[in-house]
């Protein structure tokens, strides 16, 4: 995505442009890469469609972006919805949260079998499994009268984290214990820790409809179908009671 030509060519002939970009800090993104290298990837993509007349651009920033988080790695992704606005694109940005996945990662997930997150364990927490970003990118490239000039906080469930490791042990058969790191623990540590930890806990954190993504998508997986999904052969196991179901945001939105 550096490579200004290369994406000359790429968009030569191309009606649509789907685009994402590696964050910095992340596992799987290079040690020396940073949010301005972000930002310049992000509106690299964004300049060159533009150039190249494409009728439709898809953006995937992350849930809370545009409400001043403080978090850097989401303060990058605003910068280029900002300049994907100025340059008149059409355009629709898809702003996912917590994605399910990250549960299970090696480094962002159960490890030892204990989660360790910045959530607070009466806080609830929107989660969206990746492959519903893509299906969204898909409604918007299928429907742009509909999409673009839209932006989208995508979540297709919300759950507290002692939830998510109750149905995590549910699922899997293996015991899963939470552990929310305090406030105070986070003083020294990387910047957008703490300004995550007051995202999540002092503020309003992610704000998707539930409700209303699911009356345009009702495939759209709660983290209950997509654990069903990866464990099938304990799909006769309930994870969650009936009454923590009955209060997820599906039912209050």
């Amino acid at each position: 995505m550096s490579d200004i030509a290369s994406l000359r060519a790429a968009f030569a002939q191309a009606v649509g442009v789907f685009s994402v970009q590696p964050t910095a800090g992340y596992p799987g993104t290079p040690a020396d890469f940073s949010v301005g290298d972000e930002v310049a990837l992000g509106v690299a993509v964004a300049e060159a469609a533009t150039a190249a007349g494409v009728q439709h651009l898809v953006y995937a920033s992350v849930g809370g972006a545009e409400r001043d988080s403080g978090i850097r790695r989401w303060q990058s992704k605003w910068q280029i919805e900002q300049r994907i606005a100025e340059l008149g694109i059409p355009a629709t940005i898809l702003r996912p949260v917590r994605f399910m996945e990250n549960q299970f990662h090696p480094e962002l997930g159960i490890r030892d079998g204990v989660l360790t997150d910045v959530f607070q364990p009466q806080v609830p927490v929107q989660l969206i499994a990746s492959t519903d970003i893509g299906a969204f990118a898909a409604l918007a490239f299928a429907h742009p009268d509909e999409y673009v000039g839209q932006a989208l906080e995508l979540a297709g469930d919300e759950l507290t984290m002692p939830q998510i490791v109750q149905a995590i042990t549910a699922a899997t058969g293996q015991p899963v214990a939470y552990h929310a790191i305090a406030r105070d623990a986070l003083g020294g540590a990387d910047p957008d820790a703490l300004a995550g930890y007051i995202f999540a806990n002092e503020r309003e954190g992610w704000r998707a409809d539930i409700a209303a993504l699911r009356s345009v998508y009702p495939a759209l997986l709660t983290f209950e179908t997509w654990l069903s999904a990866r464990y099938p052969a304990r799909t006769d196991r309930d994870s969650r009671p009936t009454a923590e179901r009955s209060g997820t945001s599906e039912s209050r939105a």
